[in-house]
């Protein structure tokens, strides 16, 4: 097996997202639950679950209806807001600035929770939305198919 089907396998892109996991540094204890109440770890989780959806989907669809853009072939709007959902896993990026943005340590490791948090959730319900828009448009013809919006 050479090294570049190894790094394309499945099993590693797991194992990157646990190392991803452990190395952000998250106690793995349930009192720390709680601190997902706090204004801070609410917008970090707002704004990657919804922020990414409304960005992404948005721009896309206003590309489209503006002609500036075409859907791809085979692709309707669910899967483009599957892709969208998918869009608010976030863990490189959002962790840094979370670094900079907050010196409390305590307010810290709530953001990291946040983040961790909302990537979880778009990662499960954008797989869920593109499962669905799969099978579904395996399902049925093209003429058949509605558009989204």
């Amino acid at each position: 097996m050479s090294s570049e089907v190894f790094w394309r396998s499945p099993q590693v892109a797991g194992l990157v997202t646990v190392f991803a996991f452990f190395n952000s540094g998250i106690p793995l204890f349930f009192a720390v639950l709680d601190t997902l109440a706090t204004p801070a770890s609410l917008g970090i989780m707002l704004g990657l679950f919804v922020g990414k959806q409304i960005g992404v989907f948005g721009a896309t669809w206003l590309g489209v209806r503006l002609g500036l853009a075409q859907l791809p072939y085979a692709a309707g709007w669910w899967h483009i807001y599957g892709v969208a959902l998918i869009a608010g896993i976030g863990f490189t990026m959002s962790l840094f600035i979370a670094g900079l943005a907050f010196s409390d340590p305590e307010t810290f490791r709530s953001a990291r929770l946040s983040v961790v948090a909302g990537s979880l959730v778009s990662a499960l319900l954008g797989a869920a939305v593109l499962w669905w828009a799969h099978h579904r448009r395996n399902k049925v013809t093209a003429s058949e198919v509605e558009p989204f919006p």
